[in-house]
């Protein structure tokens, strides 16, 4: 605007700026509510943001932790999808996600996940203990269902 002022580029300035004031307000009340264990004003609050910043993952975490915390795994394992996605090497988030498939009892889709997060570090050593936990559980449940299939 010091270069080449003009009205329209002036205003379309003082528009963002108002705007990115109004989305660093809404982050401070966002993590307010969070840490006092308001989930559902922190989801409200996060849900203004990522309408604007949609490519956040940071703030799709977040969300998501609410959402585990309001007992909503499918909207967490949503908002984590989205966070593995935008960020290259998000382990955490496959291993969040596999972790819900687990306590929802999907043992398939929580191993698939859980492999995804050692593709990316094969050191993890939450991923890896949770992939051992669900391999045993897989393993045990085709077991069982082979002896069903045998009438055993």
């Amino acid at each position: 605007l010091k270069s080449n002022p003009s009205n329209n580029e002036e205003k379309e300035a003082q528009t963002q700026l108002t705007k990115s004031d109004e989305l660093q307000r809404l982050h401070s009340q966002a993590l307010s509510a969070y840490q006092q264990e308001d989930y559902e004003a922190a989801i409200s609050l996060l849900d203004e943001i990522l309408a604007v910043c949609v490519w956040d993952a940071e703030l799709r975490e977040l969300r998501a932790e609410c959402y585990i915390k309001e007992g909503e795994p499918s909207k967490a394992i949503s908002d984590l999808k989205a966070a593995a996605k935008l960020k290259s090497d998000n382990t955490e988030a496959f291993y969040k996600i596999s972790r819900i498939y687990y306590q929802l009892g999907d043992h398939e889709l929580s191993l698939s996940e859980v492999r995804e997060c050692l593709k990316l570090d094969q050191d993890h050593k939450q991923c890896f203990s949770l992939y051992k936990q669900v391999k045993k559980l897989n393993k045990q449940i085709e077991s069982a269902e082979e002896l069903i299939r045998e009438g055993r």
